[in-house]
């Protein structure tokens, strides 16, 4: 068939705009390399190399958005394009390894959280655990005790000063002016007592009062106070100062009596002399000296016996203890002593707790051998040899009793020797066989 009879057209072919595919497949190969190139900076830096607007051919149109908008150096570089001047890309130093450890430090000091507070919902106070821990501490050394005490003495008290500060190094002591004869402590405390949970909560430093008072008298004023009356009023004007300082408190009185042996004594010695005196009157009133006679004013119209008998009812009738001394020197040692067992008392959990109070050592004996040996040592002059010895013969008080009745007196032992003193015999025929209840035991 002949080409014209052809279906097929055959037209000349005009110069076009449009690029190839082959043109654009030849420009890609070509350019790739600068294109995608890794190292972006030594690409823009060095102008030897050709731009891509240099491979393109003049018919290709490429429509193209920017891959890096993040990066504005490079986008900058491309628009300028001058290949003279250096392009500097600025370099991130990396942190120093040191520096970053004291900074995370730092940081974590200033995180740390302070301690935990606490707050005493009885006087407002806050506290830490630490605090808590040491007012609750179990062991406390007698220096320690002695620091919290504050003992109040009145200047109309005749003590030894010098005395008083090597004694109370530990304590401090403050006289004060004051007609009643009144002994009182002071605690300084950091911690409160909750009753409750039967611990002590942290509080603000404070001074407390103590429940303990004591009153102080000489023998032969304490004496001639009870038979004027007046001893029932000095003590209730120190339970009424007491109050006014703290309402609260059930105070106890206790009463030291310094001098009280030497007085007793005094009235013996006396009672010896009228008697010597009422024998040689009646052989020879004329033997009385002119000295004899002057002391005659000076002595005491009440025996030994009398005394001792109006100590005993002023207990019993005021509800109060004595205790005698013998001088001024044992009256400081026993206030200090005293002082002591104060202090000790608030941590000692028998003394703060009423409800166990029966528990640990009881005093009067747990079995029948400790309770008569307990009993025969508050007679004087039985200490507990003699009394374990006395137990040795006798196994009870009943057959003490018993021997005392049918014979007036212990007797003696196999060796010749008394049982017990002749003092202590005589006691225990008063205590046992006596049917006076205001007769003295203990002479």
């Amino acid at each position: 068939d002949p080409i014209e009879d052809s279906s097929f057209t055959f037209l000349q072919l005009q110069p076009s705009n449009k690029t190839s595919l082959m043109d654009i497949v030849k420009w890609l190969s070509d350019s790739e390399d600068d294109l995608f190139s890794k190292d972006p900076v030594t690409r823009l830096s060095n102008p030897a190399l050709p731009s891509v607007k240099e491979k393109s051919p003049p018919s290709l149109v490429l429509e193209t958005k920017p891959v890096h908008k993040e990066l504005p150096v490079l986008g900058e570089a491309l628009k300028a394009n001058d290949p003279e001047e250096p392009i500097v890309v600025p370099v991130v130093k990396a942190p120093n390894a040191i520096q970053q450890r004291k900074e995370h430090k730092n940081q974590q000091l200033q995180n740390k959280k302070q301690p935990s507070k606490l707050v005493n919902p009885f006087l407002n106070y806050e506290y830490t655990a630490k605090e808590l821990k040491e007012a609750n501490k179990i062991t406390r050394k007698k220096e320690e005790l002695l620091g919290e005490m504050v003992i109040h003495i009145p200047r109309s008290i005749c003590l030894e000063n010098e005395f008083i500060d090597q004694s109370f190094e530990h304590s401090a002591v403050e006289f004060y002016n004051c007609d009643v004869p009144l002994i009182y402590w002071t605690r300084k405390v950091r911690a409160s007592y909750d009753s409750s949970r039967d611990i002590f909560v942290p509080c603000a430093p404070m001074e407390v009062q103590e429940k303990t008072l004591v009153l102080h008298f000489k023998a032969q004023d304490f004496i001639s106070r009870i038979r004027s009356g007046t001893i029932k009023s000095q003590v209730q004007k120190a339970l009424s100062m007491a109050r006014l300082r703290q309402p609260i408190l059930k105070y106890s009185v206790i009463i030291v009596i310094e001098g009280y042996d030497q007085y007793i004594l005094k009235l013996r010695n006396m009672e010896n002399k009228r008697y010597k005196d009422e024998v040689l009157k009646r052989l020879n009133e004329s033997s009385q000296s002119k000295k004899r006679k002057l002391e005659d004013d000076d002595e005491e119209d009440i025996t030994a016996k009398e005394a001792n008998y109006l100590i005993n009812q002023c207990q019993l009738d005021l509800g109060l203890n004595v205790f005698p001394t013998r001088g001024t020197k044992e009256t400081v040692e026993w206030l200090l002593s005293f002082t002591y067992t104060i202090a000790y008392s608030i941590y000692d959990k028998y003394e703060r707790n009423s409800s166990l109070a029966n528990l640990g050592t009881v005093k009067s004996g747990t079995d029948p051998k400790s309770t008569f040996l307990q009993t025969i040592r508050q007679f004087k002059m039985m200490t507990e040899p003699k009394a374990d010895k006395l137990y040795g013969l006798f196994q009870s008080i009943y057959s003490i009793y018993l021997e005392l009745e049918k014979n007036d007196t212990l007797g003696k032992d196999g060796f010749g020797k008394n049982i017990v003193p002749p003092t202590t015999d005589s006691a225990m025929r008063k205590a046992f066989l006596g049917d006076d209840p205001n007769e003295v035991i203990n002479e």
